[in-house]
């Protein structure tokens, strides 16, 4: 469910009942996800890149038409009144600030595929991360359902990984057969 529930937001992050099963499924399993580089990045998935790109150009239009207005007043010889003033300098204030954030979010985003390379969930119970590719080696963690791991390399029947940890990333092997690629379609089809 977690695999199917994480697909789902790549396509709508802002599904709130998505991220609400998700957390019911946390609670219930306490699986391992990757945490975003920042909260800048993780807000700058909220809105698709054409979203961002649209609220980039409508702040960037709303300060160019508001020059506009005021330079072609001022060139007919009209004298800008104090209500004009404030409105253009208003208009340009919002699209000011609309368009900075916008373009801030839009270059912060990361492409479709950075969000899902070699990104895979563990979709077996009672999964184990070992120190070498076979069951005798030691133990590194266990992998509830659900957890994120990134694929670094496999060998044969064994896929050596990346375990998200709040300390730092943990490495280990596990079956290749126990975890699925979080988007095994092209990353072109991301929004």
């Amino acid at each position: 469910a977690v695999l199917q529930y994480d697909r789902a937001l790549l396509l709508n992050p802002r599904a709130p009942e998505v991220r609400q099963n998700l957390r019911l499924l946390d609670a219930q399993l306490r699986y391992l996800t990757f945490a975003p580089s920042s909260p800048l990045v993780a807000w700058s998935t909220l809105l698709t890149e054409n979203e961002w790109t649209l609220l980039t150009a409508g702040g960037l239009w709303l300060i160019l038409l508001s020059l506009a207005v005021r330079t072609l007043l001022r060139a007919k010889g009209r004298r800008i009144g104090k209500q004009a003033g404030l409105f253009t300098g208003l208009t340009v204030f919002l699209g000011v600030l609309i368009a900075v954030p916008a373009g801030t979010f839009l270059a912060l985003r990361p492409a479709p595929a950075e969000r899902v390379q070699d990104v895979a969930i563990v979709t077996s119970k009672d999964v184990r991360a070992f120190t070498a590719a076979t069951r005798t080696s030691g133990s590194v963690a266990d992998l509830p359902p659900g957890s994120q791991v990134r694929r670094l390399e496999e060998r044969g029947a064994w896929c050596y990984i990346e375990i998200p940890d709040p300390i730092e990333p943990v490495r280990g092997w596990v079956e290749t057969i126990a975890i699925t690629d979080l988007w095994p379609w092209s990353p072109e089809l991301l929004p």
